[in-house]
């Protein structure tokens, strides 16, 4: 502001109408414009300066109002702190609050950490009766036991069947096959419900269906055809459903439930989808791990 002043006075005191500036020779008009605009550049600092000041009066009242709010409480203050340092005997309220305060949050700890030890014990235990179950699984005792049932069951299924196995395949459970010809399909149907067999005996886990798509292979004749469709019905493992698709049942006897397509190479039926699609949702939401809603 001084210097504005300042700025102003000089241009009035000016006889000249020019001004030559003394350290870059640049020469000013000393005319009213000029003169005019330094005025108003006074008057707006002085405004901007008492409105700043007004400002300031205001956030002054503001802080002492609140000091003066902040003064309301000092004597609670005071009096607080005299109870906590009045003495009962030899000992303070202030220490005998802060001795509290520790014994509540010690026993607070004690009691969550007792939870979790709980807790690690008696995942401990479980832990220890898994691993028992496992080593008595996994003994020789059982293995021997469990292809011991295995190769049985191959052996009778293979007569029943006509094919004859190499002894190596009576020893192992995932054995290499290598029939060929009309004894490859029959081989490996012997295998498969050999090994189906022993999974229901010996397994608590839950019992998929058994599907069997068109068994028939590599041109079967007649009798080997009914065999290995009266075999797949006769020794279906319990609790265990077949589903079996096939041309024909080649005499063999079947009082189950039979699907036949109305529709040349289509199973599905079109009037049925919503029907079967509503009974069906659920389950597919269940596995996809969405239980509610559309399927997706």
């Amino acid at each position: 502001m001084t210097e504005l002043d300042a700025d102003v006075k000089f241009t009035q005191s000016l006889v000249g109408a020019q001004v030559v500036c003394p350290t870059c020779n640049t020469v000013h008009e000393n005319d009213f414009a000029n003169r005019f605009s330094l005025i108003n550049d006074a008057d707006a600092c002085r405004g901007f300066l008492a409105s700043a000041r007004h400002s300031l009066v205001e956030v002054e009242a503001d802080v002492a109002r609140q000091m003066q709010s902040l003064r309301a409480y000092d004597d609670r203050i005071r009096r607080i702190d005299a109870l906590l340092a009045e003495k009962r005997g030899e000992v303070k309220l202030r220490d005998m609050l802060q001795d509290e305060s520790e014994r509540i949050v010690d026993a607070t700890i004690a009691a969550e950490r007792a939870v979790i030890d709980g807790g690690i014990v008696e995942w401990q235990i479980r832990e220890n009766e898994a691993v028992k179950l496992m080593k008595a699984h996994s003994s020789a005792k059982r293995k021997a036991e469990i292809v011991a049932f295995y190769a049985k069951k191959l052996s009778a299924f293979a007569v029943e069947l006509g094919v004859t196995f190499e002894a190596a395949v009576k020893k192992s459970i995932s054995p290499k096959i290598n029939e060929t010809g009309s004894y490859g399909p029959r081989a490996i149907l012997a295998y498969h419900f050999a090994l189906l067999h022993t999974i229901r005996e010996f397994t608590t886990s839950c019992l998929c269906p058994i599907i069997l798509d068109t068994p028939l292979q590599q041109d079967q004749d007649e009798t080997n055809a009914a065999a290995i469709i009266g075999f797949a019905l006769k020794h279906r493992p319990r609790d265990m459903q077949l589903i079996l698709g096939t041309v024909s049942l080649h005499g063999a006897e079947y009082n189950g439930h039979v699907i036949n397509p109305l529709v040349k190479e289509s199973l599905l039926r079109e009037d049925e989808f919503d029907t079967v699609n509503s009974y069906m949702r659920p389950f597919i939401n269940k596995l996809l791990g969405q239980d509610q809603g559309e399927l997706i």
